[in-house]
């Protein structure tokens, strides 16, 4: 991993939802990184080689940003998500799939955040870092071919070193008169 790189973990939609028809033939485009948990069997992922991919309750799924994976449904099966950001870290998109084996502390996890989403708390702060944990599990399977640590964006640093009169030392806030 590049020197300086600082992973920022940003939690978006975290939910259940009955799967159906309007799940079938599905693209599932964007920029953020996808956790399934399946309750019972009936859905399917496609990718750009046309394989479906079913989804099995024993494993949770972790798709890539921009993943553009196609959804496949039979039947009407829930499915537990979580979608979440990691700025300076990306998917590679040619590994936009990635099942995990459920075993161990994940099965902790998995049922303490279900156990938040179920009883409608996932966006208190128990809600938020139970969400947290079980990305960064997931995130943390990964091989590191599957991870791209994006580097520091160079225009926020030249702005930083503008804003700090040429330093690269952070400058100390100044004390409110108040």
């Amino acid at each position: 991993m590049a020197d300086g790189l600082e992973p920022i973990l940003r939690i978006g939609l975290h939910d259940r939802v009955r799967l159906g028809s309007f799940w079938d033939h599905l693209e599932l485009p964007g920029s953020y990184w996808r956790l399934y948990w399946m309750q019972e069997s009936g859905a399917a992922l496609s990718g750009r080689d046309g394989k479906l991919r079913q989804l099995s309750p024993d494993c949770i799924y972790l798709l890539s940003p921009n993943c553009n994976l196609m959804g496949h449904c039979a039947g009407t099966p829930v499915q537990y998500y979580l979608h979440f950001e990691l700025a300076g870290m990306a998917g590679n998109p040619e590994i936009p799939l990635h099942e995990i084996p459920i075993s161990g502390c994940c099965k902790e996890l998995l049922a303490e955040w279900k156990k938040c989403i179920d009883d409608g708390s996932q966006d208190a702060a128990q809600g938020i870092l139970r969400a947290m944990a079980l990305a960064v599990f997931a995130l943390g399977r990964l091989s590191e071919e599957a991870l791209q640590a994006r580097p520091p964006d160079r225009r926020i640093e030249k702005q930083i070193l503008r804003n700090n009169g040429g330093s690269h030392r952070r400058r100390p806030l100044p004390e409110s008169g108040g």
